[in-house]
Order: C-alpha cells, then sequence, then structure tokens
C-alpha cells in the first residue's frame, strides 16, 4: 500500500446548500505505471467527487492538475501514470455540483517493480532485474505487479508400517510449474505442505488462489508405494519376482517415475527438477519400500529426497527407516516386515520457489 501524505486545510463555498464531508478510508494500492484508489464516501448531502492528482505539489484547486469525477464509485483505477511521486486532493460535491475546499492532501507513487517480502523463512538471489525467492516455511508474500515464474512441491507422504511384509514407501510430494505468470501487486498467503507422518499424506503447498500442489500419497501394509510426484518403492517381496530378491524392497521413483516393484507407487511422469527443467535441483523423491524378510536389504530412496526404507539383517541389526528430507518433498521409507510405526519414515515437508527476469 503506497504511504499517504496527509495535509489538512480549511475553506468553503459558501452556504447556498449544505456541502459534503471529505472521503474516508482512503488507500493506494499502486502498480507499473498505475493506482486503484479506494475510499468510503461521505453521509452528509453527497452526490460525488472529484478527484485532482499531479505531479510535483498538492493541486491548490480543481483545474490545477488531472481531474476525473469519481461520482460515487468507491473504487477507481487510475492508468497511464509515470512511476514517479503524485499528489492529490478529493473535490467532494453535493447535489448542486456545489463543492468541498476543506481537504486533505494524499501522496502516492506508482512502482514498476521492488524485491518481494516475505514473513516466513526464505533466502533471496539476484536483484530487482532478475533474481528468486525460495519459502521454505508458511507467511504472508509481498509482491509487486509483474510477470513470474513459480514452482511449487508438496509435502511428501509418510511410508507405510505393520505389514505382512515390506511396507511401500511414501509418494513423493507432487510438483507445478507456471511459466510467466503475470501477477497484481499484493499480499499472498504461502502455505508450505508439511511432510505426511507415516502412514499419512503430505500437506499441500499454495501460492494464494494461483496455483497448488498436492502431497504425495503414503505408502501401505500391504507393500504398495504411495502415488505422488514420484512414486514410493514397493515393500519387499511385493518388488522382485526372482527368488533371489524376493524380499528385498523396492527403490523410490526418480524425477516423475513410478517406484520400482509390482506395487511400485505411481509417479506423475512429467519432471520434478526445479520448474521442470530436464537438469538442476531434483525434487519428489519418492520414499524406499521396506525389506520383506531377515537378511534383505532395503529400498533406496529416490533422488530428490526420498527416504531409504528399514531392515533387519542376519545378525539382527535394523536399519531404521529415513524421513524424507526437509524442503524437498521427498516420501518416507517403509517399514520392514512385520514392523510398526517407529520403522517407517515421515514424509518431507514441501517448498515454493518464485523467480523474475527470467
Amino acid at each position: 500500500m503506497a504511504q499517504c501524505f496527509i495535509t489538512r486545510r480549511g475553506g468553503g463555498t459558501g452556504n447556498l446548500e449544505e456541502l459534503p464531508n471529505l472521503p474516508t478510508n482512503v488507500r493506494f494500492v499502486v502498480g507499473n505505471g498505475k493506482a486503484t484508489v479506494t475510499h468510503t464516501n461521505p453521509t452528509r448531502a453527497y452526490s460525488g467527487t472529484y478527484f485532482v492528482y499531479k505531479q510535483g505539489s498538492t493541486p491548490q484547486n480543481i483545474n490545477d492538475g488531472t481531474k476525473v469525477d469519481f461520482g460515487t464509485t468507491t473504487s477507481n483505477t487510475l492508468t497511464g501514470l509515470s512511476n514517479t511521486q503524485y499528489y492529490a486532493r478529493y473535490f467532494p460535491y453535493n447535489s448542486k455540483r456545489q463543492i468541498q475546499t476543506q481537504y486533505n492532501s494524499y501522496g502516492f507513487r506508482p512502482e514498476a517493480f521492488s524485491m518481494p517480502r516475505y514473513t516466513g523463512q526464505h533466502s533471496i538471489n539476484g536483484n530487482i532485474r532478475r533474481g528468486s525467492i525460495t519459502m521454505r516455511t508458511s507467511g504472508t508474500l509481498t509482491l509487486s505487479e509483474g510477470r513470474y515464474d513459480i514452482f511449487l512441491v508438496g509435502g511428501g507422504g509418510g511410508g507405510g508400517y505393520n505389514g505382512t511384509y515390506g511396507s511401500g514407501g511414501g509418494g513423493g510430494g507432487k510438483t507445478k510449474t507456471v511459466l510467466n505468470r503475470s501477477i497484481n501487486q499484493g499480499n499472498y498467503t504461502v502455505t508450505i505442505g508439511s511432510g505426511g507422518n507415516v502412514g499419512a499424506p503430505g500437506g499441500t503447498t499454495q501460492v494464494g488462489s494461483i496455483i497448488s500442489a498436492e502431497g504425495g500419497r503414503p505408502g501401505s501394509s500391504n507393500g504398495t508405494g504411495g502415488s505422488g510426484g514420484s512414486g514410493g518403492g514397493a515393500g519387499g517381496y511385493y518388488a522382485f519376482s526372482n527368488t533371489e530378491n524376493i524380499y528385498t524392497g523396492g527403490r523410490g521413483g526418480i524425477n516423475g517415475s513410478n517406484g520400482i516393484g509390482t506395487r511400485g507407487g505411481v509417479g506423475q511422469n512429467t519432471s520434478t527438477y526445479e520448474f521442470g527443467a530436464q537438469t538442476g535441483v531434483l525434487y519428489s523423491g519418492g520414499g524406499g519400500g521396506g525389506g520383506g524378510n531377515i537378511g534383505y536389504s532395503p529400498g533406496s530412496g529416490g533422488s530428490g529426497g526420498g527416504g531409504d526404507g528399514s531392515s533387519r539383517g542376519n545378525w539382527g541389526t535394523v536399519r531404521y527407516a529415513e524421513n524424507g528430507k526437509a524442503n524437498t518433498g521427498g516420501g518416507g521409507g517403509g517399514a520392514l516386515y512385520s514392523g510398526d510405526s517407529s520403522y517407517a519414515g515421515a514424509g518431507g515437508s514441501g517448498i515454493a520457489i518464485i523467480r523474475w527476469g527470467y
């Protein structure tokens, strides 16, 4: 919101008719070469208002600047402005078009672009011409009007547990990308999807009403990997058909692929790299499936933050499942055969990245 510089002056046009009082609750929302002006209409003898604005100094009378008849409309957008300082006055009038000359002076300045601001945990790279903001926890995002690329990852699903054999790994959070999106100036609520607890789905990551990315689904006790951005690996006994590896857990999916195994979770089948590229930073790895019997390895987590599944070695040594990595949307690892929730991993939280100037 633009800052208002207010100066009050007295005056009048005589007592021929009662004059309206001044508009209240005046607010300016500025953009590139424009400003939206809102106010609350007066209640006394009011039939409408002129709005006069100019650069450099406060208008001294109704003809000193650009005059717009707002009538009784309470929200009006001024366009074709320069990105410089303006000053303005209201001139409310009665039914005889007699004008109130008592006034408050307001200042506003259209802006081409300013750096984003954010209330949650974040980091900013670059500058006003080309840069990005990475948001790791939920908060409120303030943006100037402009065109932006947005990339979101939902929270990863938790690994499954309590299976007769190995439980499935959690699915990675789904990813969503929009490029060159025109966004109005304003404040936007950003929700970063939480990683799912063991056996639970991940949360949705969202920027206002512009775009959202769902969380990954959890792995199952029947060995099925969770679906999501990349699928969770199948639990041991459900992953491989050959006798030698039958109880080995399946690896979590990578870059939108399904998890490994006949019951591997289903991936989104599109890139989970940042902004949908084919290289760069990878997100949304599926969780690995749990080992299906003593002495059999778990599935490894998929690249992009997926957690490994759990297993029990020949000498009884337990390898516990890993959680999905924070802010990757990685799925949690599945529990080993007959393993309760303590043997499974939780999903990793999601992330939101917005860039400009690309």
